[in-house]
């Protein structure tokens, strides 16, 4: 989902409030983890039956760290996940206790960008982001869906935006086996239940940094190296 530039003094924006149910019953490609199905950009849980909502285009301002210049963007939003086997997937404010990651790092971010590093590290020198959204963590502590669309280069209008095709198939196929093989969670709770949570990670957690074929990402405020 990519950003495109925007220019003018205004933009209207429609917003699409459907609800749809699915089960996806498109394979995972092979060669990848059987564990999740996918469409297009969405994995989940074979047996799992989601419904959705909304979905659509909104703007965004991201300031450009070189010049300091406001820079507005549009883009496209996937419909969120609202039930799952007929329950609610609740989002963080709607709980008494979110989900808590119970492997040795931080959240499944950090997971994900330690299991990465190699593969990340192939890509060239640049700010990138992680196209990771939309991740429903289940009433058993496990993912059961997510929308994923692989790294995106951060670049000026015009820019290279090329990341090199080699390198995206080996970092998107060891993101899903990442994903698949990652710890469970204990789930969110809401009034002493076990409840499924909608874990939106935001744009600063997911983005990271290639220099000198060293990875950094965005935490606490600042880039770590990893």
């Amino acid at each position: 989902m990519p950003l495109k530039k925007l220019s003018g003094p205004g933009i209207a924006i429609a917003f699409f409030t459907c609800c749809i149910y699915v089960s996806f019953g498109c394979l995972a490609q092979a060669g990848s983890t059987a564990k999740f199905v996918k469409n297009n950009d969405h994995y989940q849980l074979p047996k799992a039956k989601l419904a959705f909502a909304g979905g659509g285009v909104e703007t965004i301002t991201k300031e450009n760290e070189q010049t300091g210049e406001k820079v507005m963007t549009i883009v496209s939003r996937n419909p969120t996940p609202v039930k799952i086997d007929g329950t609610a997937i609740y989002k963080q404010g709607e709980v008494t206790q979110g989900v808590v990651f119970n492997g040795h790092f931080k959240n499944i971010i950090t997971y994900l960008f330690s299991t990465l590093k190699t593969e990340l590290k192939m890509l060239d020198d640049g700010n990138y982001s992680l196209r990771f959204d939309n991740i429903v963590i289940d009433s058993k502590g496990n993912v059961a869906f997510f929308d994923y669309n692989g790294p995106e280069k951060i670049v000026e209008k015009g820019g290279n935006r090329s990341m090199g095709e080699n390198n995206i198939t080996a970092i998107n196929k060891k993101f899903i086996e990442a994903v698949a093989a990652c710890p469970t969670f204990k789930p969110a709770q809401k009034n002493n239940a076990d409840v499924a949570l909608l874990v939106q990670p935001n744009s600063d957690e997911k983005q990271f940094r290639l220099n000198g074929h060293k990875l950094f990402i965005f935490a606490s405020g600042k880039w770590v190296e990893l």
